[in-house]
This record gives structure tokens, sequence and C-alpha cells, in this order.
């Protein structure tokens, strides 16, 4: 894929980070300067979710929670009560899914293309995940008035 059709993938990918949290969530998030320097900080615990394209784009998004936000995305989404932990997992995993769905949806419309998404994939605070190259990856930031959600997007 061309640098220009990457930054168009992206473009759309942060139009729907953001449309879907607005009206899904009532929350603002502003769209930081760039940060493909960004690191997770080794003393902060986040939550995670993954989720895989597959078909035309081959891609992987990481998503990565403070506890704040992710605390305030579960409470939203459940009607202001905060669930079990397991549970607190299947609204993460549904608003993950349908912030990819809803790119991928328009991105399969304006390519012509086909490409699919999987069931995102949770991972504990603690649990460590495969490190991705620099050169491979583009973070997409966004500041809140609950945190900071970073999403980094690579190409398979």
């Amino acid at each position: 894929m061309i640098e220009k059709e990457k930054q168009q993938v992206l473009s759309i990918f942060d139009e729907a980070i953001y449309k879907v949290s607005h009206k899904l969530l009532r929350i603002e998030l502003r769209k930081m300067t760039d940060a493909n320097g960004w690191k997770p900080d080794e003393t902060k615990e986040y939550y995670r979710g993954v989720i895989h394209m597959h078909g035309y784009l081959n891609a992987t998004l990481i998503y990565y929670f403070p506890e704040e936000l992710y605390d305030y995305i579960v409470r939203t989404m459940n009607c202001g009560s905060l669930p079990s932990e397991d549970e607190r997992q299947l609204y993460i995993g549904e608003f993950i899914n349908i912030t990819c769905g809803h790119a991928i949806s328009r991105l399969n419309d304006m390519l012509g293309k086909s490409t699919r998404i999987t069931v995102p994939h949770l991972y504990a605070r603690s649990d460590i995940l495969e490190e991705i190259p620099e050169e491979n990856r583009m973070v997409l930031p966004y500041q809140s008035e609950k945190g900071v959600l970073h999403v980094i997007a690579c190409s398979d």
C-alpha cells in the first residue's frame, strides 16, 4: 500500500474512533499531535484490546486503555454500573468491534475491496504483548477527560 493510501486508511479509522466515541460514549476524544515514538509506560498498567484485519488490508490494531477510561467506557455502555471483570471485557471488545467495523465498512465501500475483522482479543494488564517494530506502526493518540487512548496500527 502506498503512503497516500495508508494516510487515507488511518484518516478513516481516526474518524471512526472519534465519531463512535462521541455518539456511543458521549466523550470527546481530541486527536493529539504525532506520537509515533510512543511506547507503553512500563510503570503504568493498561487494558489492551487487539483486533486483526484480513483481506485487501492486512493489519493489526492494538488499543491501550488507561484504567479510568476503560471503566468509563464500560459504565457508559452498561447504563452507569460497573459489571464483573468478565462482562467488562465484553463491553470493551464491543467498543473495539464497533469502531473497527465502522471504519472497515466505509473502507470496503470506498475501495470496492473486501476486508474483514476478527473478534477482538482482550489482554490483562500484566500480559506481555509482542513488541511491534517502530517502522511498522502508526500511533493514533486521543486525549479525553478520562485519560489518553492510544491505538497502534501496524501492517502485517
